[in-house]
């Protein structure tokens, strides 16, 4: 950044010299990111504004893209693996997605608080079980950590071990969390999950607009190998996953966990997706259903996960440690 104006430097890696430089018309560049076929650069503003710009290697301005003014703008930008179409996810809590050949947005994906279309989509809810429970279904409750509601016996509202923090629902408060995790390491939980019926309600959180990095907007988004599915998770709704179909634009799942998800990400190689949520499981689902696999670890919370680019392992993190897996 020169004489207040941003700008963009491209160096060979084969001579490590200045290939390109020139300016971007962002008031506070944001960040850049090259197309996987490195044709155009995408470059977007900060927060306060929203603008996309898309440039040419070398420095020509291909497309100016503002989806709207006077609000929060553009929280992550993220290709599709072949190139064509770009995702930009914002704080409207909208997903908007550009093709590469007008670079207009085609696809505007919504995260409404109630899943109610299409009639195909699948809303699979985490919910656990203590086993071995006096009434015989052992139902211990969803222990939801975004929303849900906790039964006691006889169906009784517990709202003490709730703290109301959530559009519609509770948030789990920490002795409920630390009684969870003591019950599923004795081996008391069971985990499954639940098929909704339509209208399903999303948990959603009520964003604290007057401090900074309010946890607001589409903040991550994944696409598979393909570019057929594209995986986002609007930040104040930190529970769920949703899953559009980009070859029919439509929702086809969302994946509504009881922690909140830390990351995601795609089997390059088949439309299999993995989730972490920083606890014990990991998470796939692919479009046949959904399901997840305890990790046999002690003490091993999972907080991102990265495939392996030419088999079907990947490799889970831990805050200092990491392991690696393999789907069979």
């Amino acid at each position: 950044r020169r004489a207040c104006k941003d700008a963009v430097s491209i160096i060979s890696t084969d001579t490590w010299t200045l290939a390109a430089h020139f300016t971007v018309a962002t008031t506070d560049l944001a960040n850049v990111k090259w197309s996987p076929d490195s044709t155009s650069i995408a470059v977007w503003d900060a927060a306060l504004d929203y603008l996309l710009l898309l440039y040419s290697p070398d420095g020509r301005l291909l497309h100016r893209y503002q989806a709207y003014e006077g609000g929060l703008g553009i929280k992550a930008v993220s290709w599709s693996p072949g190139g064509q179409l770009l995702a930009a996810g914002s704080f409207d809590q909208r997903c908007r997605v550009l093709n590469h050949v007008t670079w207009r947005a085609f696809a505007e994906l919504a995260h409404p608080g109630l899943v109610r279309l299409p009639a195909s989509t699948a809303v699979y809810k985490e919910v656990e079980e203590l086993t071995g429970h006096p009434e015989g279904s052992g139902f211990a409750g969803n222990y939801s950590g975004i929303g849900g509601s906790r039964s006691g016996e006889k169906g009784e509202s517990t709202s003490s071990w709730w703290a109301t923090d959530v559009e519609g629902g509770p948030i789990e408060d920490p002795a409920a969390s630390a009684l969870r995790a003591s019950q599923a390491k004795s081996g008391r939980v069971k985990a499954r999950y639940a098929v909704l019926p339509l209208p399903a309600t999303v948990p959603t959180l009520k964003a604290v607009l007057d401090k900074p990095n309010p946890k607001l907007g589409v903040g991550l988004m994944a696409w598979s190998g393909d570019g057929k599915y594209l995986a986002t998770r609007n930040d104040n709704m930190p529970t769920a996953i949703w899953i559009w179909d980009m070859s029919q634009l439509e929702l086809c799942a969302t994946l509504l966990q009881i922690e909140q998800v830390k990351g995601a990400a795609w089997d390059p190689h088949h439309h299999r997706l993995a989730i972490v949520t920083g606890g014990e499981r990991v998470y796939i689902w692919t479009p046949e259903g959904a399901s997840f696999v305890q990790i046999p670890l002690p003490n091993f919370n999972a907080l991102s996960v990265t495939w392996s680019p030419t088999s079907g392992g990947f490799m889970l993190a831990d805050k200092d440690t990491f392991c690696c897996a393999f789907m069979q």
